[in-house]
């Protein structure tokens, strides 16, 4: 089943990848659509989101990717440019099961989709310390046109997805990195959500916890790590459009940069999907 109106074929666009940590980097200059969008082969109740897919630039004057400032460009490959492994995951899953999903082309250092328009860190000014080149002296004019160029069309692709299908939940991928200001994570797997009434976010967090004979053994797995369920923009906002349940799944990136690690969390989400009566055939 079509996922709605003005959605594409399904063709890929360029995968992003990552660096720092043993994954390949991805070559800048090559860049996912601004959204890209895969069509449901099928009806379901859920629909997949991917907030931050791509490390890419856009040069908004010719519509075509850019090259990151040289200033910038530590960070262009790592967690602060994008989700390393969170696009391939959301590819995995949706070809796999059939589902529709959109992911943001751009990166979030460009403007983040997962952030309100009014938050600092919608366009933000520095990161780890490093004042970034991308955002110094941003006019009025020059962030109006990113969220015009990127933020809203991401946007508006996410809420024609879930009118197009009326999920009962919206799923969106994320990575975070292992160590994050100094600090180690030792979480793997985190299950982030505000809704205590619903039977899902426990049954996603049973899951990956029961699924030790994965890759990761006994994985440690989280609720509202690491970050809190207050901090899915993105999710909430298309979700809420037709009552859906926002869930986020977050993967360290250190494991979901592993083709074996993300066939084991493909498998693990569609335990729970059919468990839960979320893959219905049309």
């Amino acid at each position: 089943m079509s996922s709605g109106a003005g959605e594409n074929d399904g063709r890929e666009g360029a995968r992003s990848g990552g660096a720092g940590a043993g994954w390949p980097a991805a070559p800048l200059g090559h860049a996912l659509p601004v959204v890209e969008r895969i069509r449901a082969a099928r009806r379901a109740g859920v629909v997949l989101t991917c907030e931050h897919a791509s490390n890419a630039l856009w040069d908004l004057d010719l519509g075509c990717p850019r090259d990151w400032p040289e200033e910038d460009r530590h960070v262009s490959t790592d967690h602060w440019a994008y989700d390393p492994g969170a696009a391939e995951l959301t590819r995995l899953v949706a070809h796999r099961l059939g589902l529709g999903a959109v992911l943001a082309g751009f990166s979030r250092l460009q403007c983040d989709p997962n952030r309100d328009l009014h938050e600092p860190s919608l366009m933000r000014s520095e990161c780890d310390g490093h004042e970034l080149a991308l955002n110094r002296g941003l006019s009025a004019a020059g962030r109006l046109a990113r969220i015009d160029a990127l933020w809203r069309p991401y946007h508006a692709a996410t809420e024609a997805l879930v009118r197009a299908h009326t999920p009962r939940l919206v799923l969106s991928f994320h990575s975070f990195t292992p160590c994050y200001e100094g600090r180690r994570r030792e979480v793997q797997v985190g299950v982030l959500h505000h809704d205590d009434d619903s039977p899902l976010p426990r049954a996603f967090l049973e899951a990956f916890r029961a699924a030790s004979g994965g890759p990761l053994g006994a994985a440690d797995v989280r609720f509202n790590e690491p970050w809190p369920g207050t901090v899915m923009y993105g999710p909430d906002r298309c979700a809420a459009v037709v009552g859906a349940l926002p869930l986020e799944l977050e993967l360290r990136n250190d494991l979901v940069t592993r083709p074996d690690v993300r066939e084991w969390a493909a498998g693990v989400v569609e335990s729970v999907l059919r468990a839960h009566g979320l893959l219905e055939e049309s």
